[in-house]
């Protein structure tokens, strides 16, 4: 009698632990639901930036597509970050990045105090958005401060900044403000449907909008008013004419700046620009005198710029460019060693 006993409440005691974990893991299964509609589960920033948050799409950018798509940013000829358009709607989210992304820990490039960039955007088929930009310019971790919600693109209720559909970009001209502090930081591009109210510009990017997409960038913030480059090479083919393009990647006139230039490593007589070029603005030097290029040779022309109005250029590392080539020269007598030859030859 006494192990029947033991036996119904070995029994009793299996079935309520049996039911106890059941009915735990469904309020577990119900709790994590309700984390998913109401959208506390989406990715978080990188803390201690604030979590941008869009309250009507369930944690997925995909819904109505109003996400940033498309996304270009250069300085005059010099292309700093390029994403292409995707026609199904979006590009730097999907299913599983929800509605925010991080692109990366380490800086992607640099912006300058002062320098003024062209950024461009696309978004979905579906509807407008608006596009907006935020920067932490003293690197404290948030977009709170004065001026790190930038004035352009500017969000116009009711009528959006970036249209639908559209397979072109939309450019802005995007000023980075002056006095900020130097250093890795953060930029946040945030898009959001075109009847949303603009948060205001001290929302500091953490507003809860409706639909749309976050995507944060990690950015090198450089004060640099005077930087100087090389941003293309014009091949000596058919003529031992050498020349390339100066740009001004600064947000100071430059004149003068020097140019030197090497060929097979051996270094040549260094030229002197002296011609103001605008910030953003470019110009095209011919370097002489011409080098004795010799038919069927192959050679590599590294040209670099330095001391833009005749200062230290800070930033070296889009100072030069460089290309490998086999030389092509003017018409002559044909050899069989020859596979192209300029002009009509003898």
């Amino acid at each position: 009698m006494e192990q029947i006993k033991r036996y119904e409440i070995m029994k009793k005691l299996s079935t309520f632990s049996i039911k106890t974990i059941f009915n735990l893991y469904k309020k577990a299964c119900l709790f994590i639901a309700f984390l998913f509609s109401m959208g506390l589960t989406s990715v978080q920033a990188q803390s201690p930036y604030c979590d941008p948050q869009y309250g009507s799409q369930g944690n997925n950018c995909t819904t109505y597509y109003m996400s940033v798509n498309a996304v270009d940013i250069k300085q005059g000829s010099t292309t700093l970050y390029n994403r292409a358009h995707n026609t199904g709607g979006y590009n730097g989210c999907s299913n599983s990045t929800g509605q925010y992304t991080l692109w990366s820990t380490s800086s992607m490039f640099t912006l300058k105090a002062g320098a003024t960039y062209q950024m461009g955007f696309t978004t979905g088929p579906n509807y407008p958005v608006n596009i907006m930009i935020y920067i932490d310019l003293n690197n404290d971790k948030d977009f709170y401060d004065a001026n790190e919600a930038l004035t352009v693109p500017l969000c116009v209720y009711a009528s959006g900044n970036v249209p639908n559909g559209s397979t072109t970009l939309t450019y802005f001209n995007v000023k980075i403000p002056t006095g900020l502090t130097p250093g890795v930081s953060r930029m946040r591009i945030r898009s959001t449907y075109y009847y949303t109210n603009c948060p205001a510009n001290t929302d500091g990017g953490c507003s809860n909008l409706n639909y749309g997409e976050a995507e944060d960038y990690t950015v090198t913030l450089a004060s640099d008013p005077n930087d100087a480059g090389i941003s293309s090479i014009t091949l000596p083919q058919c003529s031992p004419v050498l020349s390339a393009t100066i740009a001004n990647l600064g947000n100071n006139n430059i004149n003068p700046v020097q140019v030197g230039w090497m060929v097979n490593g051996a270094a040549q007589t260094p030229m002197t620009h002296s011609t103001t070029i605008a910030p953003a603005g470019s110009a095209n030097i011919t370097l002489t005198p011409n080098f004795n290029f010799v038919d069927g040779t192959n050679y590599t022309v590294k040209i670099f710029t330095y001391n833009p109005n005749n200062v230290t250029d800070v930033d070296k590392s889009n100072d030069t460019a460089k290309i490998s080539f086999k030389y092509a020269g003017p018409a002559g007598t044909p050899t069989t060693f020859d596979t192209k030859k300029c002009g009509p030859g003898k």
